[in-house]
């Protein structure tokens, strides 16, 4: 949860999840796609920061063709998504007077078995 906005490089956190994740084995990864310039440099960030980009600066599409081979450059092999629920919410507290509430985008990855 809110691990894939959270990193230098996501899109090599996606190939080290594939490279760990046993063979035929399904993972689920939640992401608000909240991106801070502290954790990810604006070049990493999935789906970019700009609305006036194809994808509209929506990381969703962008993130399903990073899991499509040939998708992207920086296409991720060996990843198939099972599932997703683009609106799945999520509610974090902060301190005793403050709670973020998230829309994330959930998904069910499975790592293919001759990856």
């Amino acid at each position: 949860m809110n691990l894939l906005d959270c990193v230098a490089e996501p899109s090599r956190l996606l190939a080290e999840l594939r490279r760990v994740l046993a063979p035929s084995g399904t993972l689920l990864l939640a992401t608000p796609y909240d991106w801070s310039t502290r954790a990810t440099q604006p070049a990493h960030w999935i789906g970019g920061h700009s609305q006036r980009a194809a994808h509209d600066g929506a990381g969703e599409k962008f993130l399903r063709d990073l899991l499509t081979a040939g998708g992207h450059a920086q296409s991720v092999a060996g990843l198939r998504l099972c599932g997703e629920v683009a609106n799945w919410p999520w509610h974090t507290r902060l301190h005793d007077r403050a709670a973020m509430r998230y829309e994330t985008h959930l998904l069910a990855l499975q790592r293919a078995c001759d990856a």
